[in-house]
């Protein structure tokens, strides 16, 4: 009797994922997972085959995404990949964003992380790690605000991926560009940066103003940020930018403690997951100005963009 051949459909995906959607070659996926270059060419090959990899990649949230609107949405603004989430189930979200970064670590290297509740709550919905791997977990900036401080963020996501957490111990954002400098000097934060400077992929969220003014503590100069909701619609990492997705605080960003804006958009594979109608402005010019290239959202955010898109064009 003909012996039925078994796949591995978790890794034929993330294969088709890293050499797709990330462009690293095969030998280099082969080293990051620890396999051959024949059987990464040999699951590539599989994918094809089975249907797994097509012009897109359809992994096993498939069910959860809106394929037409990732379509429309890629034609627009012309990202590596676009990721629309039905909403089907509570948090769905955070379930396709954690099988979906997830499926494209590598087995070493590092990933550079941002705090925040939304890349939090992406933790909660990685399946269980059991092997440890040789890969860090670094923080992109120091704390900021009364929310969910950046280094639990590191903590949660190294004890859910069974990865080395380093984390950047500083406030998020100084008062004065010599104090950012002093930080930066000190042994174990210098340490860390460096480690986030060899990132391969960022996971982060989009704020708005709004969020910074919300959650900033009476440590910071609430005055500096004010100022911002007349010129800025968002900010990643506390570096905040205009409606057309160009940085334009350097007063703020010349302040924060760990990632600059060219050591963000260094980083070959900048994932962002944002939703939510406060945010959709934001999103929008943040597509618009790459300033990610793979982005996860929900279906209503989703509808939203499109919505902006149609008005524009008819403004023409």
């Amino acid at each position: 009797m003909k012996q039925t051949k078994t796949h591995n459909f978790a890794l034929i995906e993330q294969v088709g994922r890293m050499y797709y959607i990330l462009r690293m070659n095969q030998q280099m996926i082969a080293d990051k997972l620890g396999l051959s270059r024949t059987t990464v060419v040999r699951l590539l090959a599989e994918g094809r085959e089975l249907g797994i990899i097509q012009i897109s990649i359809c992994g096993q949230d498939r069910s959860l995404r809106n394929i037409e609107m990732e379509t429309e949405l890629m034609n627009i603004y012309n990202l590596r990949d676009i990721v629309v989430v039905r909403d089907v189930e509570l948090n769905a979200v955070y379930n396709v964003a954690a099988k979906y970064v997830q499926g494209i670590i590598p087995e070493n290297g590092t990933i550079a992380i941002s705090g925040g509740n939304t890349v939090y709550e992406m933790a909660n919905y990685f399946y269980p790690v059991n092997k440890a791997k040789e890969l860090r977990i670094v923080q992109l900036t120091g704390v900021f605000g009364e929310a969910i401080p950046s280094v639990a963020v590191v903590q949660r996501w190294s004890e859910k991926l069974n990865a080395q957490a380093v984390y950047l111990s500083a406030p998020g954002v100084v008062a004065t560009v010599r104090q950012r400098e002093l930080f930066m000097e000190e042994f174990n934060i210098k340490k860390a940066y460096e480690h986030m400077k060899q990132a391969e992929i960022a996971i982060t969220s989009i704020g708005t103003t709004a969020d910074v003014l919300q959650n900033v503590s009476d440590d910071y100069p609430k005055d500096l940020f004010r100022k911002l909701e007349e010129k800025s619609v968002g900010d990643i990492m506390f570096h905040f930018f205009d409606k057309d997705g160009r940085f334009n605080a350097p007063e703020v960003s010349e302040k924060v403690v760990g990632a600059t804006i060219d050591d963000y958009m260094g980083i070959p594979n900048r994932i962002v997951v944002a939703f939510g109608d406060r945010k959709v402005k934001a999103i929008h010019a943040a597509m618009k100005g790459r300033l990610a290239n793979i982005i996860i959202t929900d279906q209503e955010t989703a509808e939203q963009l499109l919505k902006i898109n149609a008005d524009a064009q008819k403004m023409k």
